[in-house]
């Protein structure tokens, strides 16, 4: 695929030296993306010190996170799946893929009181992870290197209030930031509509963290203006009829509900207090109170291949760290499945699982050995599904 893109011996020679570089800390995961050092190098210009430093980064970064292991071990909270507006409406005229937000509806200052900034970026790196996987298919599909998608952001009914909420201002920074120095090369471009005047007091704050190669991709509506340029990129029966397009529901609803999720208010249901009231008074849950310095390990003999081990969590405040390992038998050593983590659960429990590839004892483990004062009081639920039992779920 490196063949067919686009760039001179020179820079061949930075994208393959790139390779040669960081090979060995690059996970065969990563691997998958055969665009990855291309647009790392691109990124930097194709100097290859800073685009090193910056692929080392994105490196440490999915280790952090556990990306390489996203689609199969992490299940985002229902409230944020529910109530972070995107939705994609197809692929434009190159095979890029198009994809609408209503910023305007969504229940930002509702999300803030359910959920941690930690649970909205890997929720956001999820949808990235998501867009890069199907752009390596559309590459596949099109015999040529398709890395970007065509992002609409539509601040209709975008309150001041949250315009001017200082946890807009400080965790979408943060999310840029993380975005930009994470995904680079991913932005065909971005047209945002719709903004009211003071849209431009989040602008101001968000811009600063954003690259200049970055920013002369994003387009302001003017007027319709950009609306109606949308058609040279993307055929009309793609493109919803509100957006100028020809699209439509079978009901000939222009706003095409039943292919767009729209924003709207996130109920009190999902609110801290009540979040932990909810597992807590759950019927099978169980608690347990972890002094300084102790860890519970929960233990499931797996065997039948196939099994599904599912968690869910929730500490009444603060983080607990939350790890699974593996051991074929007694005494073998342990391998870790899902890495040591700190995870804030005080707003909304955490929720997990893993398919049981091997027979062998799964250990699941709350750690509080890192807090020297401090005890924590867990609600948490654990099951251990059969190949039979998960087939009738």
């Amino acid at each position: 695929m490196a063949s067919l893109l686009d760039v001179t011996p020179e820079e061949q020679h930075v994208i393959d030296e790139l390779k040669r570089r960081t090979i060995n800390d690059v996970s065969p995961k990563m691997l998958e993306d055969e665009s990855l050092f291309y647009r790392f190098s691109k990124a930097r210009d194709y100097k290859l010190a800073d685009a090193e430093a910056m692929l080392r980064g994105h490196i440490a970064f999915r280790k952090s996170l556990d990306m390489d292991n996203i689609f199969t071990n992490y299940t985002p909270p229902e409230v944020i799946v529910k109530h972070i507006p995107t939705s994609v409406l197809g692929f434009d005229k190159e095979g890029c893929i198009v994809r609408y937000t209503d910023c305007g509806q969504t229940d930002l200052l509702g999300l803030w009181k359910c959920v941690t900034k930690k649970d909205l970026l890997k929720y956001f790196c999820l949808i990235v992870e998501r867009i890069i996987q199907t752009m390596r298919e559309q590459s596949k599909k099109h015999g040529k290197m398709l890395t970007k998608s065509v992002e609409i952001f539509d601040f209709q009914k975008f309150k001041l209030s949250t315009a001017t909420h200082y946890k807009t201002i400080l965790y979408f920074t943060h999310y840029l930031k993380i975005y930009t120095d994470n995904y680079p090369e991913l932005l065909k471009y971005a047209l945002v509509i719709n903004t009211p005047l003071y849209f431009g007091h989040c602008w101001s704050m968000f811009k600063t963290v954003i690259p200049a190669v970055v920013i002369q991709k994003i387009r302001f509506d003017d007027k319709g203006v950009q609306l109606k340029q949308l058609l040279e990129d993307i055929d009309a029966d793609v493109l919803p009829a509100f957006l100028g397009g020809t699209r439509t529901d079978p009901d000939g609803d222009p706003l095409c509900k039943t292919i767009i999720l729209y924003g709207e208010p996130v109920p009190e249901y999902y609110f801290r207090d009540n979040c932990m009231k909810r597992l807590s008074i759950a019927p099978d849950v169980k608690k347990i109170t972890l002094s300084a310095g102790y860890e519970k390990e929960i233990i499931y003999e797996v065997e039948k291949k196939s099994s599904l081990l599912e968690w869910e969590f929730q500490t009444k405040k603060k983080d607990i760290e939350f790890a699974l390992y593996f051991k074929e038998a007694e005494g073998s050593m342990p391998e870790e499945l899902v890495p040591k983590a700190k995870i804030d659960t005080s707003l909304e429990p955490e929720k997990g699982l893993f398919r049981c590839e091997k027979q062998g004892i799964y250990i699941i483990v709350f750690d509080n050995t890192n807090s020297y004062f401090t005890p924590k009081e867990i609600y948490y639920r654990t099951r251990l599904l059969s190949p039979a039992e998960v087939e009738l779920q």
